[in-house]
């Protein structure tokens, strides 16, 4: 006769071991569909299909449109959120007017949080046309700009700080991207 601890320790082992074959079964799955839904948001970002879209690094691409440069696009990130990590894509024209920015990636709760995914909401829109000078980058309860959604402070604040951080890093690297974008010319 087995005693309880016996066969409670048993049935662990099988689900540990059914749990460790169905991850290192699906595993790469979830890895290439969320390469997947990030080159999507890529995509989408630019809001116009006719564009060029051209990879410089893992993390910067630029666009252009018959041989002429119409932006940069690249990923940002926040820890800032409710759940941690919120990674999006910002596109920026010349400029360095925002055209586009989105979520790819993030673990805000469903139905609160989770606005800043257009296929939830379109709140993510209202940073189009934005730029460092002509904003005050703040929430509208924080005296700024931009307002929150109920329920969703924090994730509003991270995505509001998160952008204004990328329109920062556009500013102090624009001359350096748009060399690289004349170097790929060069070579291609």
């Amino acid at each position: 006769m087995k005693s309880p601890i016996t066969t409670l320790v048993l049935l662990a082992a099988i689900c540990g071991l059914l749990i460790s074959t169905l991850h290192a079964l699906t595993k790469t799955t979830i890895v290439e569909n969320r390469q997947r839904y990030s080159t999507d948001q890529l995509r989408a970002v630019l809001g116009n299909a006719s564009e060029n879209i051209i990879q410089l690094d893992d993390s910067l691409y630029f666009s252009e449109s018959n041989g002429k440069l119409t932006g940069f696009i690249f990923k940002q990130s926040t820890v800032q959120g409710y759940n941690g990590n919120i990674s999006a894509w910002i596109a920026i024209n010349p400029v360095q007017e925002i055209r586009g920015v989105r979520v790819y990636e993030h673990q805000e709760t469903p139905g609160i949080g989770d606005k800043i995914d257009t296929r939830v909401s379109d709140w993510i829109g209202n940073f189009n046309g934005t730029t460092l000078a002509e904003n005050n980058w703040l929430l509208t309860k924080d005296g700024g700009d931009f307002d929150h959604f109920t329920g969703a402070t924090v994730t509003s604040r991270a995505m509001v700080n998160s952008v204004h951080t990328g329109l920062l890093t556009a500013r102090n690297n624009s001359i350096e991207w748009t060399k690289l974008a004349d170097r790929y010319h060069e070579q291609h």
